[in-house]
């Protein structure tokens, strides 16, 4: 959602990061430095990992910490087991309507340019163009496009999404609206009534509009991400062993991004990110033709302002490397687990 220059302009497209890598190229990536980073922020780093093997590693796995975009996992597996039909046609006007241009970090026209929809770099050319349910999933999750995650919530309700949290293994989740987050910048109130008062209120959408010129200062972003939704290591790792284990639907939606960076013996990476002003945060699971299943939640939080200005683009996915590289690799995990867990 938010840019790392702006802050808030660029975080929540972390989904869409570099991470279309080739196979190869994800395997021999340089991993060492961001062990390091982690072990050096260790007290900002929350961790679960288990390699389907019987091995595990948790450092801080029940601390509550801000998502961000990496619950929006629990949409895709909502909707995957809703009974309503992916190719349900509906207007890109309503998919638009909770979207605040710029603060998702370029995701929603990401996803508009990857689906082959006419745009003007932020919104689509023609609202009244019918698109499939399927492409609005599919950018919850590959782009991390806010204002689809939130037509999800509003068309599948907040029980439904509860219930299959809770099924996933992540009791009590959270699930405030992106829009109503963001509002919170700037106006007092809970995230569903702001965003409900920009959806019903054409004058205050327009104020709503109006403060995207003038961003807060990092500062105060820094201040307001504590106070978005949250969630935990253990939350985020069950979540995404039920759904690559099929225990709840939506391992199509979150094995696409990765499909391919498979190796020999892999059949499927799950993954969802998310990134907020001093928060960088990666869910992943890793399904094997040997029938094991791996499962990590990396959650970096509560960074300082020049710790998350270095996580400049063409970064974060050496990152997102070091997370996968301890599934895959024994090395990385017995750093990780000396350097990070056991320091």
């Amino acid at each position: 959602m938010l840019s790392r220059r702006s802050l808030l302009a660029g975080a929540a497209a972390v989904a869409a990061v570099p991470l279309l890598t080739p196979a190869r190229a994800m395997a021999d990536a340089p991993t060492t430095d961001w062990v390091q980073w982690l072990a050096q922020r260790r007290d900002h780093v929350s961790l679960y990992a288990d390699d389907g093997r019987g091995r595990r590693l948790a450092l801080r796995p029940n601390h509550q910490v801000p998502m961000a975009s990496a619950y929006k996992a629990i949409h895709a597996a909502t909707f995957a087991g809703s009974g309503i039909s992916p190719q349900r046609q509906i207007k890109i006007r309503d998919w638009e309507a909770p979207y605040l241009p710029g603060l998702d970090g370029g995701a929603h026209p990401a996803a508009l340019t990857r689906l082959n929809i006419p745009n003007d770099g932020r919104r689509a050319t023609d609202p009244d163009q019918l698109v499939p349910l399927d492409w609005v999933v599919q950018a919850a999750i590959m782009e991390s496009d806010n204002a689809a995650a939130d037509y999800l919530r509003d068309l599948l309700g907040v029980p439904a999404l509860r219930r299959t949290a809770a099924c996933g293994g992540w009791p009590n989740a959270e699930m405030a609206t992106e829009l109503g987050d963001m509002l919170r910048l700037w106006w007092p109130g809970t995230s569903e009534e702001l965003s409900a008062r920009f959806l019903s209120d054409a004058s205050f959408k327009q104020a709503a509009l109006a403060k995207l010129a003038e961003l807060p200062t990092p500062q105060a972003q820094l201040a307001w991400t504590p106070t978005t939704h949250r969630g935990t290591a253990l939350d985020v790792a069950a979540l995404h062993r039920s759904i690559a284990t099929g225990r709840i639907p939506g391992r199509r939606y979150l094995e696409q991004l990765l499909a391919g960076a498979l190796l020999p013996g892999e059949l499927g990476i799950g993954f969802k990110g998310g990134e907020l002003p001093g928060v960088l945060n990666f869910g992943l699971s890793l399904r094997r033709a040997d029938g094991t299943i791996a499962t990590t939640a990396v959650l970096a939080t509560g960074l300082p302002l020049a710790d998350y200005l270095t996580l400049h683009d063409g970064q974060v996915d050496y990152f997102v490397q070091v997370v996968l590289g301890m599934l895959r690799d024994p090395v990385t995990w017995q750093r990780v687990a000396r350097d990070v867990v056991h320091a």
